[in-house]
């Protein structure tokens, strides 16, 4: 668990050091800003990865979504409708 801190700690420092020194933002600030967030952002997927934590939803649960599985005809135009006469063909 402590080493995930560090991951974490770890990529803020460095995304500050380069939102410092590499990264020319007017203001500075947005720079640090910036880094600060990319920093974190990359300690955190790396801890993740490291760890095998799921960045997103359970592990021991399996879930479903509402999917509604469609039939391959459902995006076909209906069938042209009939005339009410006999069959016959058009009425003249």
């Amino acid at each position: 668990m402590i080493s995930t801190y560090i991951l974490v700690i770890g990529g803020l420092i460095a995304g500050v050091y380069i939102g410092a020194f590499v990264l020319h933002y007017n203001p500075p600030f947005l720079g640090w800003i910036f880094g600060a967030g990319a920093g974190v952002s990359l300690g955190a997927f790396i801890a993740a990865l490291a760890t095998n934590t799921p960045l997103v939803g359970s592990a021991n649960q399996r879930t479903h979504r509402g999917v509604i599985h469609r039939d391959e005809n459902d995006d076909l135009p209906d069938e042209p409708r009939k005339s009410s006469g006999n069959g016959a063909g058009p009425a003249h």
